[in-house]
């Protein structure tokens, strides 16, 4: 099962930060940082400023590619965990 961490939007250590290590992780196995590629996956009762929020981080720390996804059945049971 796949492990779920949750994350906020502060500057220390929120979603940026995770952005941030995840960039670093491609770039060290691929060469690029821009080869990282982001879903955002917003759940239901999610607020429209928090998915404006997440789109705000992948401007701020320059995520070429990224797509807003449905979140699937599994991936909410997960979320209740």
């Amino acid at each position: 099962m796949p492990a779920i961490q949750h994350s906020a939007f502060s500057v220390s250590d929120g979603i940026g930060e995770v952005i941030r290590r995840r960039q670093r992780a491609v770039a060290a196995r691929w060469g690029d940082p821009e080869e990282l590629i982001v879903l955002i996956k917003a759940a239901p009762g999610a607020s429209y400023g928090n998915v404006v929020d997440a789109l705000d981080e992948m401007k701020i720390n320059r995520v070429a590619r990224y797509a807003l996804a449905d979140i699937t059945p599994l991936e909410e049971k997960l979320l209740q965990r």
